[in-house]
Formats: structure tokens, sequence, C-alpha cells
């Protein structure tokens, strides 16, 4: 049973604020790491969105995202929120987001076979108000520059993927 999400903006917006009312709180991350919780998902993601998405933020959270997708993939709704995560630092830094990727290609394939279900999925009323977001993601991709071959692969699959979806309105 697909459980209703929220659009990708308003997580977004959640997480930069959390982001924002969390800095400077101390706590067991070092300077140098971020949090790596799923209760602290917000604030990891809007790190990445307060940076603008700099190369090393991105190359901080990424090896998190990928540890709590294998750690809880199918067991309860936090796919939903990691599959989010992977699209907004997708969307912050495609070039670096898919470099990451090209080393995980089975998670990586693993999330855009399920891409529909957990980030295009729409219980509000119609009209599915992903759909602008979905049409911003694959703009996006589309002007992205992606130097390396494996990356630029992972671009293209997840390109064609967002392309071809449309949002999923339930009741």
């Amino acid at each position: 049973m697909n459980r209703p999400i929220g659009s990708l903006m308003w997580f977004v917006a959640l997480a930069g604020i959390m982001a924002i009312s969390c800095y400077g709180q101390t706590g067991s991350v070092s300077k140098d790491s971020l949090p790596c919780d799923p209760l602290k998902l917000d604030s990891l993601v809007g790190t990445v969105s307060l940076s603008l998405g700099s190369d090393s933020v991105v190359r901080r959270a990424m090896p998190c995202l990928l540890r709590l997708w294998h750690e809880n993939k199918n067991r309860g709704g936090l796919d939903f929120y990691l599959s989010n995560a992977f699209l907004s630092l997708m969307e912050e830094n495609p070039q670096a987001f898919f470099s990451l990727m090209s080393g995980e290609p089975q998670t990586f394939h693993e999330w855009l076979q399920q891409l529909p279900d957990l980030s295009f999925t729409w219980s509000e009323p119609p009209p599915c108000g992903l759909e602008e977001k979905r049409r911003q993601l694959v703009s996006i991709l589309q002007h992205s520059q992606i130097r390396e071959p494996k990356a630029l692969s992972l671009r293209d699959l997840a390109l064609k993927r967002l392309s071809s979806i449309r949002c999923r309105q339930i009741d």
C-alpha cells in the first residue's frame, strides 16, 4: 500500500527550516560530518540545499543517504523520504549526484525502478502538485553537464525515467 507523499518542495522547505534551527546545536556529529539519522533527514537535505549543492556537502551527504537506503529499503515509510532526498541532491548538484551513484549502480537502478511510487504519487485533490516538479527535474537534467561516462549514462537513464512517468493520483 502506498503512503501519501507531500510535495517535494514542501519537504525541501521544511528541511531548510530545520537545518537553520538546528545549526550550531551540539551533538554527536563532528564538525565535518553531516547527521546520518533517519529522524534528521530534513536537516541533512536542508544542509545540502543551504550550501546550494556544493560538491563537498553533497559528497558528505550521499554516503549517509546510501547507507540509510540499504538499511531501511522496503521497511516502512523511510524509503519515500530517501527517494525525495535523492531527488533533492540530484536537483542541487546533478554532476556530483550521478558521479557518486555510479559507484552504486544496483542502488541507483532499485531507486529508479521505484521512483514513480516513491516520489510521484499524489493523495491530495487533483490536479497533481508534483507534475511541475517532475518537469523541472527533467529540464535540470537536460541542461546538466556530466563529464564522467558512467555518470552520464545514469543521468540519461534518470532523464528517460522522469520523462516517461506521470504523477499518479490516488484516493
